[in-house]
């Protein structure tokens, strides 16, 4: 079971997951029982193998832990990140990258919120960096050869979206989602 906030009424559940994939893609999260919706999903090794990134969300009001399943190809690494979020409405753009540097502008409403994951494939690489416009929240290593990280940014505007790994690695991958208030 994963804490996922307080309960209330205008509550979403983001959950951000990577996995070392050997064939297919991150195919279905639930949350708390419940069937999550696929906001953002990046297959950052190209051809459905190595390194996957996905956001899913769930409006969930109830409890403050909850179960959270995803389904994949064959994998042999994995590790999610949750967010709870309050007010907020559908999300209102997202991004994805995988070129070194890994950066991109996402914009958020006034009120609004954003979240971050990325996940990065290279021995030896430890720690991350990420850009002033965004807080970083974890910084795992999963496996020696695949790390995960999340972040998130409040506010208005134009912010930029960008991490860096200690190492860079051959299937990096960063992935965003911007909700506006509700």
């Amino acid at each position: 079971s994963q804490g996922i906030g307080a309960a209330a009424d205008n509550r979403t559940v983001v959950v951000v997951t990577i996995a070392h994939i050997n064939s297919g893609t991150i195919s279905a999260v639930t949350i708390g029982g419940n069937s999550a919706t696929e906001i953002v999903n990046l297959d950052a090794g190209g051809a459905g193998a190595e390194e996957q990134v996905a956001m899913w969300a769930y409006d969930l009001t109830t409890g403050t832990t909850a179960d959270i399943v995803v389904t994949c190809g064959p994998s042999n690494r994995m590790q999610i990140g949750t967010w709870a979020l309050y007010g907020v409405g559908a999300p209102s753009s997202t991004i994805e990258d995988t070129t070194a540097p890994l950066s991109k502008s996402i914009t958020i409403e006034a009120g609004g919120v954003a979240v971050a994951g990325s996940v990065n494939n290279a021995s030896g690489s430890t720690v991350t960096s990420w850009g002033s416009d965004f807080k970083e929240r974890y910084d795992t290593a999963v496996e020696p050869h695949t790390k995960a990280s999340g972040a998130d940014s409040v506010g208005g505007g134009s912010k930029t979206v960008s991490v860096t790994w200690s190492s860079a690695g051959p299937n990096d991958g960063l992935i965003a989602a911007a909700w506006p208030k509700g």
